[in-house]
């Protein structure tokens, strides 16, 4: 090599090691690790003085954080002619500990022959402590989640029970022969406990939503239907407050679409809802389009009120958790500012947008646009048809299994009127030896029961070769958090009934089990706010 490029080679070498001098910690070892340099950075950090470090190994500084086996791979890979980098835990002489991110490189001479070792190191140590503590953080807020959803799981379970107790005997009552002032008195009762059940669901989805453990249903279901559903729901409630229900139609709602029918009809449940809430005369005005777009169908709401509106600084509120317009709406209105916060998220999960129209100058005025696939085949629109409850089988031989007697009680009123023949197991053990013992058309499980659970049973049910391996079992329970559902149908039940339980929706789900076309379609998933009005 001519003199001059050793020249140049000299002094770029020295120019690269004073730079890293300057500004990283630099040591340099021989063949066999002892210290042969070290620079002010690295004296600095250590501790120690540059004649306590020269002449000793590395192990000066070892923390004894990395067991022998790290030091033993990053010897072997150094002696084979290898940079190695890493980052390794340092102590200190006063005991502090520190990290630095390291670079070891070989020194090889003309031969090829390793000389000695030149590393260089970058002090981490607060990127290493920022980073603990956010996994410290992580890990704190991943436990106080599961203690939120813990919480959450109990509190739902221990008052839908007695929920299922007040609504559905509060139900069977009203169905039986009562004065008019016993049967207004009644529906205080009712109202208030659907009410109750309002804000729980309320609480559990908007929890559910903040931990993105929320869920959609793609099934397909019949728009004109669902429409339907939603109108007849609250004309009632709206005529009786003396107000006038428009409703216009545009486009073809005689279709099926594929989507989740219980969250769009929550959401046009809650901004009818709020509109009757806060409208004391005239209208409210219910539109609905549908037009096709690339393929998928376009379907706009539109829900207005001649009530007072909102003030555009107090519209941001409104879809906030737990925030209103005003503090005193619920004192005169009740309710929690969980539900216009839940229809936002639900829009912005099927893609579609939730908006206020403060063009609109009569009252308030709320804008949902959602974009779905059309059901074209012969399987999808049969899904919509699921559920109809015109026409009851008769004689159907039932097995409960239910360990609480005011849920037996229950089940007993509410199904009284109904063609079925109602058997109890007051839990899971006696609900195997029932199902060995005789044929049942369907069974209701529930989970949680002494002895053997809800799941437990099912499970020996479905393995047995008795007459009821192959009946329809629908869990009824007041299980309802996140992966219940999944849970108990893939145990080999059939279909899922929250409590408290919504009678027509225990029978709708029985008949659609006891379709013919049922082994087809799969399992009945019932949703738990079906009938839930935010």
């Amino acid at each position: 090599m001519p003199t001059n490029v050793k020249n140049i080679n000299s002094i770029l070498d020295h120019a690269i090691h004073c730079a890293a001098d300057q500004h990283s910690i630099v040591a340099t070892t021989d063949v066999n690790g002892i210290v042969t340099y070290v620079n002010d950075n690295f004296v600095k950090l250590s501790g120690y003085s540059r004649e306590e470090l020269i002449g000793q190994t590395h192990a000066i500084v070892n923390s004894s954080f990395h067991p022998p086996e790290f030091f033993e791979k990053m010897w072997q890979h150094i002696l084979e002619g290898k940079s190695w980098s890493g980052i390794i835990q340092n102590k200190a002489k006063n005991g502090t500990l520190y990290w630095v991110d390291t670079t070891i490189t070989p020194v090889q001479n003309s031969n090829g022959d390793i000389t000695s070792f030149t590393s260089i190191r970058t002090d981490v140590s607060k990127l290493v402590k920022e980073t603990e503590l956010r996994k410290k953080e992580t890990i704190k807020a991943q436990a106080a989640n599961k203690a939120k959803s813990t919480f959450l799981s109990m509190m739902s379970h221990e008052i839908r029970t007695p929920m299922n107790g007040i609504i559905g005997m509060t139900q069977a009552v009203l169905a039986s022969d009562l004065s008019i002032a016993q049967y207004k008195d009644m529906k205080v009762i009712e109202q208030s406990s659907q009410n109750l059940m309002s804000i729980l669901n309320n609480i559990l989805e908007i929890s559910k939503i903040e931990a993105g453990k929320m869920t959609l249903e793609t099934r397909s279901f019949a728009l004109n239907d669902m429409v339907q559903h939603v109108i007849n729901l609250w004309r009632p409630t709206i005529s009786k407050k003396g107000l006038e229900f428009q409703t216009v139609f545009n486009g073809d709602l005689a279709q099926s679409v594929i989507g989740d029918e219980a969250r769009i009809s929550q959401i046009l449940s809650n901004l009818i809802s709020n509109a009757c809430k806060f409208t004391d005369t005239g209208h409210i005005k219910f539109s609905i389009s549908s037009k096709k777009e690339n393929q998928k169908v376009v379907l706009e709401f539109r829900v207005e009120d001649t009530g007072p509106g909102i003030d555009l600084i107090d519209v941001a509120k409104i879809f906030k958790p737990f925030v209103q317009e005003d503090q005193s709406i619920s004192r005169k209105f009740g309710g929690i500012g969980l539900g216009l916060p839940i229809c936002l998220e639900f829009t912005h999960m099927m893609g579609g947008t939730l908006k206020y129209d403060s063009s609109y100058e009569d009252g308030a005025a709320f804008n949902v646009k959602l974009l779905f696939e059309k059901a074209t085949t012969s399987s999808q629109c049969a899904d919509a048809s699921q559920g109809n409850t015109e026409h009851s089988p008769h004689h159907l031989k039932i097995l409960a299994a239910e360990d609480s007697k005011v849920n037996r009680m229950v089940l007993n009123a509410v199904l009284a009127k109904e063609p079925f023949d109602l058997e109890f197991a007051i839990d899971g053990a006696k609900a195997i030896e029932l199902a060995n013992e005789k044929k049942f058309d369907v069974i209701l499980m529930d989970i949680q029961m002494p002895i053997i659970d809800g799941v437990r049973a099912t499970q020996t049910i479905r393995a047995s070769n008795g007459p009821n391996a192959n009946t329809p079992i629908i869990a009824v329970t007041a299980n309802i958090m996140e992966g219940d559902r999944e849970k108990y149908l893939a145990a080999g039940m059939d279909g899922f009934i929250p409590k408290p339980i919504n009678v027509q929706t225990l029978v709708a789900t029985i008949n659609s089990l006891l379709k013919p076309s049922h082994l087809e379609a799969g399992p009945v998933q019932s949703n738990l706010e079906s009938s839930h009005v935010a």
